[in-house]
């Protein structure tokens, strides 16, 4: 291709470097695309870059998404890592396209809709569902141990009008020094047990002051007759 040349009045030959838009498939010239950092050419042109951020633009702005989001999914896109800031970024344009849903899906879900409230509804279901009503019970008390013992000693105490307070048996272990009341023997933490000083069956509550550190055999062995509780009540 011939050109004229200002300065000399001469004629200048170039060749003229074109390339295809893989987007528009239009013939343009090598100015009409940008460089990737690695001096490579684009596979779209200057253009087509324009028309798609702007269409990009105008969607994310209808899905409600803030300018921040904007460019972190944009900063993301542009990242060769980011799968877990991808994941991320979907949940929040998630989060954003269905809020309403998810706030009453969470609302109804902590009001225990699914759920029987009154202790009646609870015992209709356990009856017309024992098999997974027990097997719910089972997993909640191997996930709380402590907060199941509790429970089964209050409904032992309130059965029988006693009083109770959430007693903890580390502190009873530590106040008793480790040593049943009764053989004066150290007991292991895994194997001790807390006896009754008044027993329940006379209205003895489950109290710190009317509960004694003691080894298995020994609170076995005692039985409902019970050693002389005076000593301990002075």
């Amino acid at each position: 291709m011939l050109r004229h040349c200002t300065l000399c009045s001469g004629f200048l030959r170039f060749i003229l470097v074109v390339m295809k838009c893989a987007r528009c498939e239009q013939i343009k010239s090598a100015g009409e695309f940008g460089l990737r950092p690695s001096g490579k050419a684009y596979a779209w042109c200057r253009q087509c870059f324009r028309e798609y951020s702007r269409d990009r633009y105008k969607q994310q702005k209808a899905d409600g998404l803030t300018s921040r989001q904007r460019a972190e999914l944009a900063k993301a896109r542009r990242s060769p890592l980011a799968s877990d800031e991808k994941r991320r970024l979907r949940q929040a344009r998630y989060y954003t396209r269905h809020r309403v849903e998810i706030l009453i899906r969470e609302r109804t879900r902590r009001k225990g809709v699914n759920r029987p409230k009154s202790p009646a509804a609870r015992r209709r279901y356990y009856v017309k569902h024992p098999e997974k009503s027990r097997a719910a019970n089972k997993r909640w008390r191997d996930r709380h141990p402590k907060a199941a013992s509790l429970l089964r000693h209050r409904y032992k105490h309130q059965k029988r009008a006693a009083p109770f307070e959430a007693v903890d048996r580390v502190l009873v272990y530590k106040r008793d020094k480790g040593r049943c009341h009764i053989c004066k023997k150290v007991v292991s933490t895994r194997s001790f047990t807390l006896d009754h000083i008044v027993p329940l069956s006379h209205g003895g509550g489950y109290l710190y002051t009317n509960l004694r550190l003691a080894c298995r055999s020994c609170n076995s062995a005692r039985g409902p007759g019970r050693t002389s509780a005076q000593p301990y009540l002075v």
